[in-house]
């Protein structure tokens, strides 16, 4: 049986996945993953997308260069932007992985009656 480590949120929002799997996610994170990913589809340059993110979450994004590389730099404004610039979002390491975050909330009994059964987090909760 799994640990539940957290408590439940109280608002979520939930959608299914590319494998048809239930996702339960709090609605401040969904929109703060969804801020995060439109202004990384449409920004072209550091300066973009500086301006397409609140404070908190660009400051995140430059905190992934700095963790990976103490030596690195923040590129300016003007330097051109990918979202694979950022270390660990190409390999799904960054951001959030929902379907596995919810894990740590989601109760046990809910977890076992509707999961997948394993720890792979791939399909946590089947539609049948």
């Amino acid at each position: 049986m799994r640990q539940v480590t957290n408590a439940m949120p109280t608002t979520l929002v939930y959608g299914v996945g590319p494998t048809e799997e239930l996702v339960l996610i709090p609605r401040e994170q969904a929109e703060a993953l969804a801020t995060l990913y439109t202004a990384f589809q449409d920004s072209t340059t550091w300066g973009t997308l500086r301006a397409a993110l609140p404070f908190v979450l660009y400051a995140e994004t430059a905190a992934r260069i700095k963790e990976a590389d103490d030596d690195a730099e923040i590129p300016d404004d003007a330097a051109s932007f990918e979202p694979g610039m950022i270390p660990g979002f190409d390999d799904g390491d960054w951001p959030a992985f929902p379907a596995q975050d919810m894990l740590a909330w989601l109760p046990a009994d809910v977890q076992e009656r509707y999961g997948a059964g394993d720890d792979d987090a791939q399909r946590p909760l089947s539609r049948t």
